[in-house]
Parts: C-alpha cells; structure tokens; sequence
C-alpha cells in the first residue's frame, strides 16, 4: 500500500489529534489544520493525496473549502 499525504481541516483539537495519529499510525502522513483559510494556503503550496474537512466550522466552513479548492485547480 502506498503512503498517502493527507491534509486535515477541524477546527476541533481532539479530532486533529485522533485522526493525525490514527492515520500516522496505519503508515501516511498527516498535515492538521484548524481553519479552512489555512488549508487553502497549505493546499496551494504542495499537493496533497487527499482532503478531509469537516464541514462547520467558524468563518470559512468546508463547503467554501471545497469551492475554493476546486477554483484553484
């Protein structure tokens, strides 16, 4: 199985940490974020393998993640 990067978007520290180390744990990279803006930034910068967001969140939430996302190819 390949080693995937992901990129982690939660503005919960608790479920930052327990995905972070569960997927660290199964052998990929985990890069956690607490706001969307952040990740759009971090996203723009190197490609991740994949995106997991929640979806409310303060200011920017997932779905505008996404649009922006997509927007920036």
């Amino acid at each position: 199985m390949s080693k995937a990067d992901i990129l982690i978007v939660d503005d919960e520290a608790n479920t930052l940490a327990s995905l972070s180390r569960a997927f660290r744990l199964a052998g990929h990279g985990a890069t956690v974020c607490d706001n969307a803006a952040r990740a759009l930034e971090l996203a723009k910068a190197r490609p991740f393998d994949l995106i997991l967001s929640d979806v409310v969140m303060p200011g920017k939430d997932g779905l505008a993640l996404l649009e922006d996302l997509r927007a920036n190819g």
